[in-house]
């Protein structure tokens, strides 16, 4: 990967980071700038891996995925989450991108689409290891969010027990520990969003 690319990843990533909802609302002007800058230097880089002058690997495809979310071309954002998905290294790089996929079906509006992905990625990975159960665990949490955000928390409850199950079932207690902390995280998070609309 050459120098060039690797500072547009990094600026990309940089812009994504401040891209955040409070500092939307907090500064206008700010975000979109922001917004303007991440639409600019993803199509740099884009054309830089069509072109094949990169070398990329799935945390790059899943990098311009969520840039070109952001940004709203969601053609090209599915494209890359796809290659993010056909070129991941491992099973759990492959789980996170599928959730990835599945969230973004279901922010389109295409549910069954993201039904049967989050499905696809908990049948990868054997639910025999803590970090195995974990990760599943956290593919629940994922769909429980999904569903909670485009239905009701109550009837995205299924998905949360179901989270809470497999947290419960780690043995390790800093692992079972971080899942129920995040668990209970995204939970007040959405009832947070949802009092607020």
């Amino acid at each position: 990967m050459t120098k060039t690319s690797n500072e547009l990843i990094l600026l990309l990533e940089d812009n994504a980071k401040i891209n955040q909802p409070k500092v939307a609302y907090r500064d206008y002007e700010k975000h979109q700038s922001n917004m303007t800058s991440i639409h600019l230097i993803t199509s740099i880089l884009d054309s830089l891996i069509t072109e094949k002058k990169v070398l990329v690997t799935s945390y790059h495809y899943r990098l311009l995925f969520q840039s070109y979310n952001l940004t709203s071309n969601f053609p090209c954002a599915e494209k890359y989450i796809l290659l993010a998905i056909e070129n991941s290294k491992t099973d759990k790089s492959k789980v996170e991108n599928l959730n990835a996929l599945a969230d973004f079906y279901y922010n389109r509006g295409r549910f069954q689409d993201g039904e049967i992905k989050y499905k696809e990625s908990l049948n990868i990975l054997p639910d025999d290891l803590d970090d195995n159960t974990y990760t599943n665990g956290c593919t629940y949490v994922c769909w429980y969010v999904s569903m909670t955000n485009f239905s009701s928390i109550e009837a995205a409850d299924i998905y949360y027990k179901k989270a809470l199950e497999c947290f419960l079932r780690c043995k390790k207690y800093y692992i079972k520990k971080t899942g129920l902390d995040y668990l209970e995280y995204k939970k007040n998070q959405l009832i947070k969003s949802k009092q607020e609309v």
